[in-house]
């Protein structure tokens, strides 16, 4: 199964929990000895999206591994770690059934992401379109200002080009529209917010 690391916690001495995303919704395991320099599990971290098998009832236990793509210009940039922190806990919070779909859009903006072109853009596109999966059906956007609406419904549609400029402040106002709307506990998203 391919699955994409939202959080990772330290487990014992040697071990981790590894929570995932998947095509069929969250998933968690624990990794035996993860930190364990000879054991080769070190490849578990957050951001990551690997292909896996796991095996137990209650709690699921590890058996093989393939790390897919690790996300190494994410995790080498604040600004883009913090939008794929924000990415991955908005599909982690959705209550959407539609789990392969949010799935391979989230996996699709992540790997923009990692592109580092247009990223504000790609960020923007997520948050507009996940507002729809929480629920808010306005495709008018009358919370936004009013050049922002033109961006958010150009997003929603796929029709942003690179003449189209996304910048921190539109993200920062759309972010705030998921808060003042109380989409989403907003507590973890909060705490990354500041480094877009």
């Amino acid at each position: 199964m391919d699955g994409l690391i939202y959080k990772t916690l330290d487990y014992k001495e040697k071990s981790k929990l590894v929570y995932l995303y998947t095509k069929e919704g969250l998933d968690s395991f624990l990794a035996s000895r993860a930190k364990d320099y000879k054991k080769g599990l070190l490849g578990i971290s957050e951001i990551t999206y690997i292909r896996y098998e796991a095996r137990g009832s209650n709690l699921k236990y590890l058996s093989e591994f393939e790390i897919l793509n690790s996300f190494s210009n994410i995790k080498n940039s604040l600004s883009l770690l913090a939008m794929a922190e924000i990415i991955l806990e908005l599909a982690r919070q959705s209550n959407d059934e539609r789990y392969e779909r949010i799935f391979n859009f989230t996996l699709n903006s992540l790997l923009e992401l990692e592109k580092n072109e247009s990223s504000y853009q790609c960020f923007f596109s997520y948050l507009v379109k996940m507002l729809k999966v929480f629920g808010i059906l306005d495709l008018e956007f009358k919370g936004f200002s009013n050049s922002l609406r033109v961006k958010a419904v150009k997003a929603y549609s796929n029709e942003l080009t690179s003449d189209d400029l996304i910048i921190k402040d539109d993200i920062l106002e759309v972010l705030n529209y998921y808060e003042r709307e109380d989409i989403v506990y907003f507590k973890n998203i909060k705490k990354v917010m500041r480094f877009i």
